[in-house]
C-alpha cells in the first residue's frame, strides 16, 4: 500500500516536502507506478509521475517537493500500480491547509434583534479592510440563532482560544457545560448526543482539576507546586463541582474538605479575607480593605451557598450554614449609595448576586437582598437601551457596549469595556434574575450578547464562566416562545441570502460567508428574538495594536543541513505598563516541518518564574507566574527539522496577560538565512529561561569581528552576515 506524509500546515510561497512511501509485503520485488495529482494551487518540482523499485517485505519512499501558491485547504492524491501481471493497487488522499502568512486578526459584533409583528429589525455594519491586509486571508460571516446560548452551544470545546494547563483555566472545560446543560434542560432542547458530550466534558474537568488540589482539600493554580492553596481558587472549583454534582459523580469527600477549608479561614465578623495567591486579582477591587474583602466574601459566600444544597447532613453542613450566615451578616454592612465608576461597582454586583442566593435559602432577609439589589440598579448605566455596569473608573461613565459600531475592521471604533465590567453585567443579571427583575435582566443581557466573541466567549477565562451563566439562567427563567423570523442578508458586492428561525431551526447557528468588504445589512421580519453576530477575519504583517509586552525573537541554524535551530525569545513589559502582570502566557510559534525539542522546552522548568508548559497544534505555551516592569524574560530553545521545507516564512510569537488578554505583544519569528557553523547558535546561549534587568546584557549584545554594538537579534543578523562576507 501507499502512504502520504505531510506537514499539518504551510505558510504560502513556502515549499514543502510531500513523502510517498511504497510498503511492499510481497516476497518478491515489485515495481510500483507512482502518480500524485495535485490541484490548482500547488506545483511539484520534477515529475509528478515515478517510478519506484520496492524490494520484498520492505518498503521505498520518494519525496516530492511541493510548491505552496494558494491559500486554502487542497486535496492531494497519490496513486500506486504495479504492472498488469501482478495487478496490485493503491490510492491515498491528503489534505493540505496553506495558510495565508502574518497575524490573524478577528473582529466580531453581535446583536440581540427584537422581531415584533409589523416591526421588522435591522442592522447596518460597514466592513473595512486595512490598508496592510494579507492577501486573500479575509473571511466574513453572519451567523442567526434563535437560541440565546446559541454560539457557545455550537463549539463548547472551543469557547476560548486560550490554554487551560493550570488550576482555574482547567475549569473552563467544565463550567460552560454545567451551564449548558442546565439551559438546555429547562429549555426541552438537550438532546441525548449533546448530553453524552458535555458531561463527558464536565467529567474530564473533574479529573483534570484533582490534580490541582492540596492535602487541605483546598486548590491553587498548580498545585503542590505552590506553597499552599488559593481560597478564590476553592471557593471557584466549590461552587462549580456542586454544580456539576447535578450531571455527574463528584466525590462529597471532595465538596466537604473543600468547603472546610474556606470556612476555617473566615474572620470573626465574617469577612473571608484573600489566602494564597488570588489569581484574578481584578476582583480584589483594585484596592486594599474592606472594598476588595467585600468581594471576596460575597464570591466565597456564593460557593459556600450552593455547596449547601448538595453537602452531606452533618457537622460539617451546619458549619459551613453557619459561616454563610455570618457572611451576610457583613455583606449587608455594604454601600447603600450612589456609586461611582469603578471597583466599587464590582463589588456591589458581586454582593447583590450572593445576598439574593442567601436570601432564597433562609440565610439572609429578603429586604436585605432587595436594599443590596437597589445599589446595583442604580449604579447601572444605560447604552441607547442596553443596561451594564460600569468597573472602569478611567472610563468615566459608561462600559461602551458595541451598540451602534462604526465598522468593524476600521481601528479605534469602539472603547472595549474592561472584562471585570463584563464580570460586574453578568453578576447584575443573575442577581436580576433571582429577583425577577425580567425587564432590566433583559437589557443587561442584549448588552453582554453584544459583547461576545464569535465562539460565545467574552474576554476571559472568568468573565466567560460568569457571562455564560447569566445568559444561560436568563434565557432559562423567561422560557420564551420560539421565534418565527426571516432573515434577509445583504453584503457589499450585493449578494442577498435568506435565513428562516422557525420552531425547527431556531436553536440552529445558521453561518453565511459574505464579503469581506462594504456594508452588511441585515433585516428581519415576523415574531421573536433572534441574534445575529458578524464576524470578520483577516491577517495583517504586524500587530497594529500598540504593544503592552515588548518582544524579540529569532533562530539559528546549528548545520547545513538545517536539521536543527536554536532559538531565543525575550519578553518585558513596554514603558509605562505598570510595574507588575498577573499570569502571562508565551505562545512560541513553529515553523513547517519543525518540531520543539522536547528535552530542551523541559529545560525552561528549571526557572520557577515558569510554571507550566503545553504544546498544542504547533504551538508551546508558557506559563509565566508574573513579570515585573523593568526586567526582561528570555527563553533558549531547539527546534528540529521533521520534513525539508524550502523558503520558510515567519510565524507570530505572542505574549500576554491570561486575565487581561487584550494586553499583549506579538511579533513575527524569523530563523536567520546563514548557517555556516554552531558558533551563532552558541551565542545564543544553552537551553533554559533566564530573568534579567531589560537591556542587562545577557547573551548576545556587544559588536562582533569590529562590528558596530547592536542589540542580540540584530546582532544576530550582523554576525550572520559577517559570517557570509568570509
Amino acid at each position: 500500500f501507499v502512504r502520504l506524509a505531510l506537514p499539518a500546515s504551510a505558510l504560502r510561497t513556502e515549499g514543502v516536502a510531500a513523502v510517498a512511501t511504497v510498503y511492499n509485503y510481497e516476497p518478491g520485488e515489485v515495481t510500483v507506478r507512482l502518480e500524485l495529482t495535485l490541484p490548482a494551487g500547488l506545483n511539484v518540482t520534477g515529475d509528478r509521475v515515478r517510478t519506484v523499485t520496492v524490494p520484498g517485505n520492505s518498503a521505498q519512499s520518494t519525496t516530492y517537493m511541493l510548491g505552496c501558491n494558494a491559500v486554502g485547504l487542497h486535496p492531494l492524491r497519490l496513486t500506486g500500480q504495479t504492472l498488469a501481471s501482478v495487478g496490485l493497487a493503491d490510492a491515498v488522499q491528503r489534505m493540505l491547509r496553506v495558510r495565508p502568512e502574518g497575524i490573524e486578526r478577528v473582529l466580531s459584533y453581535s446583536k440581540l434583534m427584537d422581531v415584533t409583528a409589523g416591526a421588522p429589525a435591522s442592522l447596518s455594519i460597514p466592513l473595512q479592510l486595512p490598508k496592510d491586509t494579507v492577501a486573500d486571508s479575509a473571511h466574513a460571516t453572519v451567523s442567526i440563532t434563535g437560541d440565546l446560548m446559541g454560539a457557545p452551544l455550537s463549539g463548547l470545546e472551543g469557547l476560548l482560544r486560550q490554554p487551560f494547563g493550570c488550576g482555574e483555566q482547567t475549569m473552563i472545560t467544565l463550567a460552560p457545560n454545567v451551564y449548558a446543560l442546565r439551559y438546555t434542560s429547562a429549555t426541552g432542547t438537550a438532546t441525548a448526543e449533546f448530553t453524552e458530550r458535555a458531561t463527558r466534558n464536565i467529567r474530564s474537568g473533574y479529573v483534570r482539576e484533582l490534580r490541582y488540589r492540596h492535602g487541605d482539600g483546598s486548590f491553587s493554580a498548580f498545585g503542590e507546586r505552590d506553597d499552599s492553596g488559593s481560597s478564590w481558587l476553592t471557593a471557584f472549583v466549590l461552587k462549580v463541582f456542586a454544580e456539576a454534582s447535578e450531571f455527574a459523580f463528584i466525590d462529597p469527600a471532595v465538596l466537604t474538605a473543600a468547603a472546610g477549608f474556606l470556612a476555617d479561614t473566615q474572620k470573626s465578623g465574617g469577612a473571608f479575607p484573600k489566602v494564597g495567591t488570588v489569581c484574578h486579582d481584578e476582583m480584589m477591587g483594585g484596592a486594599a480593605g474592606a472594598d476588595g474583602e467585600r468581594a471576596m466574601t460575597a464570591f466565597v459566600g456564593i460557593a459556600l451557598t450552593e455547596a449547601l444544597d448538595v453537602l452531606p447532613a452533618g457537622a460539617q453542613k451546619d458549619r459551613v450554614r453557619t459561616a454563610v450566615q455570618s457572611a451576610a451578616s457583613y455583606l449587608v454592612k455594604g454601600p447603600t449609595g450612589p456609586l461611582q465608576a469603578g471597583p466599587a461597582v464590582y463589588t456591589a454586583c458581586v454582593r447583590a448576586y450572593a445576598l439574593q442566593l442567601m436570601a432564597k435559602r433562609g440565610l439572609a432577609t429578603p429586604a436585605e437582598a432587595a436594599a443590596a439589589l437597589d445599589v446595583v440598579k442604580a449604579a447601572a448605566t444605560d447604552d441607547g437601551g442596553l443596561a451594564n455596569w460600569n468597573t472602569d473608573a478611567a472610563a468615566g461613565g459608561s462600559a461602551k457596549a458595541r451598540a451602534t459600531p462604526e465598522c468593524l475592521g476600521c481601528g479605534g471604533h469602539w472603547r472595549r469595556p474592561m472584562s471585570t465590567s463584563i464580570e460586574a453585567t453578568a453578576y447584575a443579571t443573575l442577581a436580576l434574575v433571582q429577583a425577577g427583575d425580567m425587564g432590566l435582566a433583559y437589557s443587561a443581557a442584549k448588552w453582554l450578547v453584544s459583547q461576545q466573541s464569535e465562539t460565545g466567549a467574552f474576554r476571559s477565562t472568568q468573565d466567560t464562566i460568569v457571562g455564560l451563566q447569566a445568559l444561560a439562567e436568563y434565557g432559562a427563567a423567561i422560557a420564551a416562545a420560539k421565534p418565527t423570523v426571516a432573515v434577509v442578508i445583504e453584503d457589499g458586492a450585493g449578494t442577498t441570502q435568506q435565513v428562516q428561525v422557525d420552531a425547527g431551526t431556531w436553536n440552529v447557528l445558521q453561518t453565511r460567508e459574505v464579503a469581506p468588504t462594504g456594508t452588511v445589512a441585515v433585516s428581519a421580519t415576523g415574531t421573536g428574538k433572534v441574534i445575529a453576530l458578524t464576524t470578520l477575519k483577516y491577517n495583517v504583517p504586524r500587530d497594529p495594536e500598540p504593544p503592552i509586552f515588548n518582544l524579540t525573537t529569532g533562530c539559528v541554524f546549528e548545520g547545513a543541513d538545517r536539521s536543527r535551530a536554536r532559538c531565543r525569545f525575550c519578553t518585558s513589559l513596554a514603558p509605562g505598563q505598570g510595574s507588575l502582570t498577573g499570569q502571562v502566557m508565551m505562545e512560541l510559534g513553529l515553523f513547517t516541518g519543525y518540531a520543539f525539542d522536547t528535552a530542551s522546552i523541559s529545560s525552561l522548568l528549571a526557572n520557577t518564574r515558569l510554571k507550566r508548559i503545553d504544546q498544542d497544534q504547533g504551538k508551546t505555551q508558557v506559563y509565566v507566574d508574573y513579570l515585573k516592569g523593568g526586567e526582561e524574560l528570555c527563553i533558549v530553545y531547539d527546534i528540529i527539522q521533521q520534513l525539508v521545507t524550502q523558503n520558510l516564512q515567519p510565524v507570530p510569537h505572542l505574549v500576554y496577560e491570561y486575565y487581561s488578554p487584550d494586553r499583549k505583544g506579538a511579533a513575527m519569528g524569523h530563523v536567520a538565512d546563514t548557517y555556516e557553523g554552531a558558533g551563532l547558535a552558541k551565542a545564543l546561549g544553552e537551553p533554559g529561561a533566564h530573568v534579567g534587568p531589560v537591556g542587562g546584557g545577557w547573551g548576545l549584545t556587544g559588536s562582533a569581528s569590529g562590528a558596530a554594538p547592536c542589540g542580540w537579534l540584530l546582532g544576530l543578523v550582523c554576525m550572520a552576515c559577517l559570517l557570509q562576507l568570509r
